[in-house]
């Protein structure tokens, strides 16, 4: 089964390629055009199985022109025989498009990067993360979800854990990742103590 998906894909992407002038045409009046409206603007970059959380849909939507950039550079200009699996991280997209970014908060972000240096023992890498504006949402969240819970050592120690895990897997949210700490969190209690 997944070696015909990969037969039809790569089969997709040759016709796209042995067609390059009318695709091109086709890209190149789409990325020229004014933005539609932003949910008809997504569409899902890499396909999810069922069982796959709501969360993982969302991190898997990319904006349309940045799909077409996608094609148009890794199937046009480098000749690649397939997409690459994932568009994060890659140098034509700006990432901040896709985390949460919001200029209006930049100077909220300054005040949390400054608040967790000082408050936080942060590796060399952590503070690279923190100050990095790409990652802004999960600074703004990490300090709100201090204000809320305060500044105790067990809210510390997730927060470091956040940032453990976000140094390989950037895209969960805090809150998101509040719920999955929950193991580390009671593993020393026994059942009857968690409640």
């Amino acid at each position: 089964m997944r070696d015909s998906v990969l037969t039809t894909y790569r089969d997709k992407i040759d016709q796209i390629k042995n067609n390059k002038k009318t695709f091109s045409r086709y890209i190149n009046a789409e990325l020229k055009q004014k933005s539609r409206d932003e949910k008809q603007n997504m569409i899902e970059y890499r396909h999810l199985s069922i069982t796959e959380s709501n969360s993982n849909l969302r991190q898997s939507l990319i904006n349309r022109k940045d799909f077409y950039k996608i094609v148009k550079y890794y199937l046009f200009c480098n000749n690649d025989t397939i997409l690459p699996k994932d568009f994060r991280g890659l140098s034509i997209i700006d990432e901040k498009d896709y985390n949460g970014y919001n200029i209006k908060n930049r100077p909220l972000w300054a005040l949390a990067v400054k608040y967790l240096s000082t408050h936080l023992t942060l590796t060399v890498n952590q503070k690279k993360f923190i100050k990095d504006e790409i990652n802004q949402q999960h600074v703004l969240e990490m300090k709100a979800y201090i204000d809320e819970n305060g500044n105790k050592t067990d809210t510390i120690e997730f927060i470091m854990w956040a940032l453990e895990y976000w140094a390989t897997q950037p895209r969960p949210s805090l809150y998101h990742l509040d719920n999955v700490y929950d193991a580390v969190r009671f593993q020393q209690y026994s059942p009857k103590e968690k409640n």
